[in-house]
């Protein structure tokens, strides 16, 4: 998604990654609603995380998959791989953030999780610095 230009909208800002750089979802957009079903879904099925697929190697930058956290599975873009270390940095396409995680925690997403449109808007605010 992306936020219309000019035109005030309703936003839940849901990560803070620094002062000027921020996360938001539009909660009046019509897939919203549809999240929390995506949720569930996505952590219903892969709770058993022996049964579902590793990300096949070699893991390439832009790889969109699934990604554990204490709340759920979530949906993920990898943007950085170490392959000394087989760690990742992902960050989250419906909440946003960024997670550094060992590769063999991230699993094949779903076809039929890709559905609704990721929820998360990267936003960018200009003119802002942290108070010394």
């Amino acid at each position: 998604l992306y936020l219309p230009d000019g035109i005030p909208i309703e936003v839940l800002v849901t990560s803070v990654v620094s002062c000027n750089h921020i996360f938001v979802q539009q909660i009046l957009h019509p897939s919203y609603p549809e999240l929390s079903r995506l949720d569930n879904s996505m952590s219903v099925f892969y709770h058993h995380t022996e049964m579902t697929p590793l990300l096949p190697r070699p893991i390439q930058p832009g790889i969109i998959c699934a990604a554990p956290t204490q709340a759920g599975w979530f949906r993920a873009l990898i943007t950085v791989y170490n392959s000394n270390h087989d760690m990742a940095m992902i960050k989250f396409l419906d909440y946003g953030g960024y997670l550094y995680v060992h590769a063999n925690s991230l699993r094949v997403l779903r076809q039929d999780f890709m559905i609704i449109p990721f929820q998360a808007v990267e936003v960018y605010l200009d003119n802002v610095v942290t108070a010394d």
